[in-house]
């Protein structure tokens, strides 16, 4: 039987081992781009183990998101984009595009 100890410290391995994925900056946007923007500290959430970072000044956009997640939920027509709330940099995520 493991010792209580062992477990939490495998389970705190596990839980804090998230992925961080650096988005890219786009400097001019499409105009027809769609843009997610969040007040300060706000942002998507999620159970995956992927966490977006802004491309500018790495603050955390996505906790817990993945890219491939949130291009499958949202089809746009041109870009899909997320602004930072601190630097206020146009960060793109992957997404199905298309009329």
């Amino acid at each position: 039987m493991l010792d209580r100890h062992v477990a939490v410290l495998c389970y705190a391995s596990v839980m804090g081992a998230r992925r961080k994925t650096t988005l890219k900056i786009v400097e001019k946007p499409d105009a027809n781009a769609s843009t997610l923007a969040f007040e300060r500290g706000k942002g998507i959430t999620g159970n995956e183990n992927e966490d977006l970072l802004c491309g500018g000044c790495a603050t955390i956009l996505g906790r817990g998101v993945s890219q491939e997640t949130l291009g499958m939920k949202f089809k746009v027509p041109a870009q899909l984009l997320i602004q930072c709330w601190k630097c206020k940099k146009h960060n793109r995520l992957n997404a199905i595009t298309g009329n």
